[in-house]
């Protein structure tokens, strides 16, 4: 039974519901840590170690000219680096715990939200996710972001149950915390309160606590509010993102429900979506039905207010990117759950243990059970089963190629055979100077580390105070003194499209060098040229 005192007793592991949850947390931890240093750095997880190794007093002043995101997680990164270390494995491991960490609050949230066998369901296939795996293996805010949104929506769930308690109740303490930390750890995240206040509208809340607890959430975001600013003006003069079209939406759902499937998978993007529909078809069941209105209309709120809400601001400026929305993945996976469980019917309630007024406090229960005829039921079955067995072979094929098939840029793999070839006094440039960091952090393990230059191009990181500064002709005499009387130079090319559109490092040492040699790697291309 969901809601009302039941969620007073005692925790039994051996009920129905709480071993499955367990053994669903135990699966999706699994997932989440299987290979977790195989794959190498790449360019964003190492700036974020190059960050968090700052002094704190330095963090906020290089995040807000160099960087787009708030500095919660890089001082989170920070303190947790002196325990865990440096190496990829630890890096990680922050992130993976964010993620592992979700999967019990989604189960608490939907079961809240819906009942407990569509909370089983949505728990399962979050914990089976590509998209949330992927992000809980990587050094970034992601994981901690969809953590702090779904804890958000927890929160969300039980002051729904309890009727709106007064603030002082510890739900809103959840709620408001949750809020903040979203907002702190990533700058989109300020289309959650929308969401929430929309959805909580849906839900019936009352105006007036309600309101006061965005505010509470928006003092306690007020502090970096300067720094967002900083930000903003920043992002507005330019930023890397490509316009978002009616395509990139449609491979957001596709995510939502089935990201990493492989590449020779005729129609892919297709083969993604039929968690879209049943995700539809959840949202339909909840809307037609009348005791079920407002969750539905709230589980949408939810889902659809960061995707218009971004698609909006890419009107002035494209930001618009799906790992950012990581929170909004949460109730699309509610409403899939809920519609597979009500696959094959047609009738006027919903499926579930016991038919609650989801529209009011737990206490209401509809008098009757309705019972479903046995077409229906068979139909459901068989259709239940249909679905399942393909989705389980389609994760399958998708988690394969993320773990198999789907590296991240090999900034180890160049650094080693840089390391490997390289003569005494050759050196190294960079035609990004910012990727340094990722490729030091390989270099500088091996035995070539201490002695060999290195030279980022137009200049060394951050020395304009320019995340990426383009390339241009006034810099390359700066290029032909980095070069001039070498045995060798070895140019690591990556990230060329924004740093240098034009081609002119590779045209100025074509012109005054021969290339020797060239090696292709997942994101970076490794040249050696010599006079």
């Amino acid at each position: 039974m969901i809601g009302g005192k039941d969620g007073a007793k005692k925790f039994d592991f051996w009920q129905k519901s709480n071993f499955w949850v367990v053994l669903t947390l135990l699966f999706g931890a699994t997932l989440r840590l299987l290979w977790l240093g195989e794959k190498s750095l790449w360019l964003d997880e190492a700036f974020s170690l190059w960050v968090a190794n700052r002094p704190w007093a330095e963090i906020w002043g290089q995040l807000v000219a160099l960087d787009q995101h708030p500095p919660a997680y890089y001082l989170l990164l920070s303190a947790w680096t002196g325990w865990a270390g440096q190496r990829e494995v630890g890096l990680r491991l922050l992130s993976v715990l964010a993620g592992i960490s979700t999967i019990p609050v989604v189960y608490a949230a939907t079961s809240r939200f819906l009942t407990r066998p569509t909370a089983g369901i949505a728990t399962l296939l979050l914990a089976l996710s590509p998209f949330h795996i992927a992000y809980a293996q990587e050094a970034r805010m992601y994981g901690w972001l969809g953590l702090a949104g779904a804890g958000a929506m927890w929160g969300l769930a039980e002051l729904w149950r309890a009727e709106w308690p007064p603030l002082r109740r510890g739900w809103w303490t959840l709620l408001i915390l949750a809020e903040a930390g979203a907002m702190w750890l990533h700058n989109s995240a300020l289309l959650l309160p929308v969401a929430l206040t929309l959805a909580a509208l849906a839900l019936g809340a009352r105006p007036r606590r309600w309101f006061l607890s965005q505010l509470l959430v928006g003092l306690l975001w007020l502090p970096w509010l300067p720094g967002f600013l900083a930000q903003a003006r920043s992002v507005a003069d330019g930023f890397w993102i490509a316009p978002p079209t009616w395509m990139t939406v449609a491979e957001t759902f596709a995510n939502f429900g089935m990201s990493f499937l492989p590449y020779w998978l005729p129609g892919r993007l297709l083969w993604a979506m039929p968690l879209t529909a049943l995700a539809a078809w959840g949202a339909i069941v909840l809307l037609r039905h009348p005791q079920t209105r407002r969750v539905g209309m709230a589980l949408i709120a939810l889902l659809l207010t960061p995707i218009l809400g971004q698609l909006a601001a890419s009107l002035i400026r494209p930001i618009y990117g799906d790992r950012t929305m990581i929170w909004a993945g949460l109730p699309f996976l509610m409403l899939a759950a809920h519609g597979w469980i009500n696959l094959g019917r047609t009738g006027a309630a919903p499926r579930s243990s016991q038919v609650r007024d989801l529209a009011g406090p737990p206490q209401k229960i509809l008098g009757s059970t309705r019972r479903v005829t046995d077409p229906a039921r068979a139909r459901g079955t068989w259709l239940r089963w249909v679905v399942a067995g393909a989705f389980f072979t389609l994760t399958t094929l998708a988690l394969f190629n993320y773990y198999v098939d789907s590296p991240k840029e090999e900034w180890r793999e160049a650094a080693v055979l840089v390391a490997a070839h390289i003569q005494p006094g050759e050196g190294v440039i960079f035609n990004a100077g910012w990727t340094r960091i990722p490729f030091d952090y390989y270099f500088d393990q091996t035995s070539q580390g201490a002695s060999t230059p290195r030279f980022g191009l137009p200049v060394d990181p951050f020395e304009r105070g320019e995340l990426e500064p383009v390339m241009a002709e006034s810099d390359l005499p700066h290029l032909d003194g980095l070069i001039r009387d070498r045995p060798g130079v070895w140019l690591i090319y990556s990230h060329e499209a924004y740093t240098d559109p034009d081609g002119l490092i590779l045209a100025a040492l074509n012109r005054q060098m021969r290339l020797s040699g060239e090696w292709s790697f997942v994101g970076v291309r490794v040249m050696r040229f010599t006079p």
